[in-house]
Parts: C-alpha cells; sequence; structure tokens
C-alpha cells in the first residue's frame, strides 16, 4: 500500500507485508554438493534464506525550514537454521538407519529482525539544473540487536526439546548497531 510524499500534500507513507512459504532441499550456507549417495537424502525443508513473515513500513512528513523528516520500521520473523539433529538414543536409528536427521528450525523468538530509521533531510536549489542537498541518518535508533548466529541442543531422549534453536547473543548481527551518519551532496 503507498502514498507517495508530494511537497502538496507534505505526507506520504507505504505499508509493505511479505509471505514467504518457500522450501528447498540444500542450505543456502553450504558449499558443497553430492555429499549422499541418493536424492533421498535431501529432503525439501523450510527455506532458511528468509523470513517467513516481513513487514516495512515507511513515513515521510515536511519538517520545518524546508526540512523533510522520513522514518522506516523494518520487522521480520526468525530465519529457520538448517542443520543434522542427533537427538535418538544411543543404539537407536531413523528408518534410514542414520542416527540425524535433516531439520529447518526458527528460534523461538516473536521478532527475527526489528530495524527502526531516521532521517532528516534539506535540499538547496541553486538553479533549475543543480542542487545541493544535506542529510543526516540515524540507523536504529533502538540500537535493537539481530542476532545472525545460532546455538543449538537437539538432546538426546528421542524427542526434540521445546527449544532447541536459541540466538547466538555473543555472536554476529544482521545490519547495524545505532549508527548516525551525515552527507553533503550534489544533484544535477
Amino acid at each position: 500500500m503507498e502514498k507517495p510524499y508530494t511537497p502538496e500534500s507534505r505526507w506520504g507513507t507505504t505499508l509493505a507485508y511479505t509471505f514467504t512459504d518457500a522450501i528447498d532441499n540444500r542450505d543456502i550456507t553450504q558449499h558443497y554438493a553430492f555429499d549422499e549417495a541418493t536424492i533421498q537424502q535431501y529432503p525439501f525443508l523450510r527455506n532458511n534464506a528468509m523470513s517467513r513473515h516481513r513487514f516495512v513500513g515507511t513515513g515521510t512528513l515536511s519538517g520545518p525550514w524546508g526540512t523533510t523528516v522520513g522514518a522506516k520500521l523494518t520487522l521480520a520473523s526468525p530465519i529457520p537454521h538448517h542443520d543434522v539433529a542427533f537427538f535418538l538414543p544411543p543404539g537407536v536409528y531413523f528408518a534410514n538407519g542414520s542416527t540425524g536427521i535433516p531439520v529447518s528450525i526458527a528460534p523461538n523468538n516473536f521478532f527475527g529482525y526489528r530495524e527502526f530509521d531516521l532521517q532528516l533531510t534539506k535540499n538547496f536549489e541553486l538553479n533549475d539544473s543543480l542542487s545541493l542537498y544535506m542529510r543526516f541518518d540515524i540507523l536504529n535508533v533502538f540500537d535493537w540487536y539481530n542476532f545472525a548466529d545460532y546455538k543449538t541442543n537437539f538432546g538426546s531422549s528421542g524427542t526434540l526439546p521445546a527449544n532447541p534453536v536459541t540466538y547466538n547473543t555473543m555472536g554476529n548481527i544482521f545490519g547495524v548497531p545505532r549508527t548516525f551518519k551525515a552527507q553533503v551532496g550534489m544533484r544535477f
């Protein structure tokens, strides 16, 4: 849904929701193929390239002194983790004779990614074909950590624990921590 910004209306917004129900038989982070003997050993699992639910909302307003103020909110559900789960008791095997089974499990968090950005822009028209601009951004205003790495605990009792995949809170993050950015530029 979109209402474009115009100087006459003094505001604009976009709202976008994406639902993804993708499956694949290959972990997108893997570099090797054909390690197994048959195609049946590559089951189709929920895709680990993207979130199932994603919302992006933007807003633009005319600010004081001829400025433009913008905001963007991005929210997404966790991206699944692909792994081989070894959770059967010793001496117990799956039907294919293996002690491990491929799984695609997302952390039990409501949000996997959250970011709220703000920007302030001032344009200076020099003539019909030349203008300068100054822009100030605050990225990830609330300094939300969007963890990228996982910790796993598949247990060993024959059933998966309630929360076998969690975020590694000491690991890498997606996006940036709270960041301030200033730009000056010319358009012609």
